[in-house]
């Protein structure tokens, strides 16, 4: 019955809650000042974190690039998809930066869009070249989901570490922390983001635990016994 409730709680959290906005399963944080204030972001992840302490669902439906910078990792920022952003706005910017590959297009961007780009965070705009495109489309889309909202993101993880410091355990461990947090599925493995200095042993122990899933494999299960030991 718990579990019930829990699943019914975590659709409230990603969907009416007002902390988030986007895909249903690729959510991004919303920036709301009031909501802010008020600590709603903080609640919402207090909640989130009742629920998995208690063998309850996650929320599941995080954008696995936001979730991977929140855990400090490199996110694949390249093959972002555009329409993942909500505002239509952003969304036709951030498609003209991703389309633009040669000089003469790069000079038109520069005209169009370099005080928008220069205001999330890239100021080198108007002395970057074609070449420099793609890391000016990483730090625009990086600016957007992250940085942007990072006030609210603090708070967000401040609520999950008032329950025993559980966002640490979740940063140590965020592959296996994957399908609580996003819709990833758990056997996906990561392209160049896992770092594995040899091949994946199943089970191989230490001192008599095991050691940390580094190929996506972990199962939620297997995240909430890491939290018990």
């Amino acid at each position: 019955m718990l579990g019930f409730y829990c699943r019914l709680l975590m659709i409230d959290v990603a969907s009416t809650y007002g902390v988030f906005e986007g895909p249903q399963d690729k959510l991004l944080f919303t920036y709301d000042l009031s909501a802010l204030e008020d600590g709603k972001y903080r609640t919402a992840e207090m909640l989130i974190a009742c629920s998995v302490l208690h063998n309850g669902p996650g929320i599941r439906a995080l954008h696995p690039a936001l979730f991977q910078i929140m855990c400090t990792q490199k996110a694949d920022l390249q093959h972002f998809d555009h329409h993942d952003i909500p505002n239509e706005k952003v969304q036709n910017n951030l498609q003209k930066v991703q389309q633009c590959v040669t000089e003469e297009q790069f000079m038109s961007l520069c005209s169009e869009l370099g005080d928008w780009i220069s205001d999330c965070g890239v100021l080198r705009i108007f002395t970057a070249k074609i070449k420099d495109i793609s890391s000016i489309f990483d730090h625009v889309v990086k600016y957007y989901i992250y940085f942007r909202t990072a006030s609210v993101i603090h708070q967000f993880i401040e609520g999950m570490n008032i329950c025993g410091n559980l966002w640490s355990q979740v940063e140590r461990n965020w592959v296996a922390f994957l399908p609580i947090f996003t819709n990833t599925c758990h056997c996906l493995r990561l392209r160049a983001s896992i770092k594995s200095p040899g091949p994946h042993k199943e089970s191989t122990r230490e001192g008599g635990r095991k050691k940390p899933c580094l190929d996506g494999k972990c199962s939620s299960s297997q995240s909430r016994k890491r939290l018990q030991m």
